[in-house]
């Protein structure tokens, strides 16, 4: 009887074992060895632009209050709206006064951006989409929704009136 139970431990473990083996093989592993992470993305205001010779800094602040620096580097892309909205696509590197300009007249209308980073250095930096597509989609799905019901709603209606309507013709005809 002993024996039995020794065994059935020894499967347990060897099945234990072979989960935390399987677990541990399932797991991402990191591609690149100087990778500490993914892309980020952040959204808020530009509270300040520092720019020198070497580099431009943006100082974003979030809507919890936590600021974040920035770093543009010479491929950031920028896709800034203007207050008419017309749409503004560029490369830093090719017109840095006018991307700094643009940059700045976000700053002084206190436009929201979201910034692409990875490890403090910018990969895009544009005018926040305010849409959220969750949102768009559960309105679309009440919309949808609502369409139907009325629609069958407006069926059941005209059944019933037509069940009255022949009551109704049969009462006379029975006169």
């Amino acid at each position: 009887m002993e024996n039995k139970y020794f065994k059935t431990k020894n499967i347990s473990y060897i099945l234990l074992a072979l989960l935390f083996l399987i677990s541990f093989l399932l797991i991402p592993q990191k591609i690149y060895s100087d990778d500490d992470g993914e892309d980020e993305i952040i959204n808020g205001f530009i509270s300040a632009i520092e720019s020198t010779n070497e580099n431009t800094i943006l100082s974003i602040t979030d809507n919890n209050g936590v600021i974040y620096d920035i770093i543009i580097t010479s491929d950031t892309v920028l896709g800034l709206d203007n207050a008419v909205g017309e749409r503004w696509i560029d490369r830093f590197s090719n017109d840095i006064n006018e991307s700094i300009k643009r940059l700045n007249d976000q700053q002084n209308m206190l436009s929201p951006i979201t910034i692409l980073h990875h490890s403090k250095y910018a990969h895009s930096i544009t005018t926040k989409n305010s849409e959220n597509l969750k949102t768009n989609l559960n309105y679309l799905f009440i919309v949808f929704a609502l369409a139907w019901l009325s629609f069958f709603g407006y069926l059941i209606y005209l059944s019933r009136r037509l069940l009255n309507i022949k009551e109704e013709i049969k009462l006379l005809k029975s006169k």
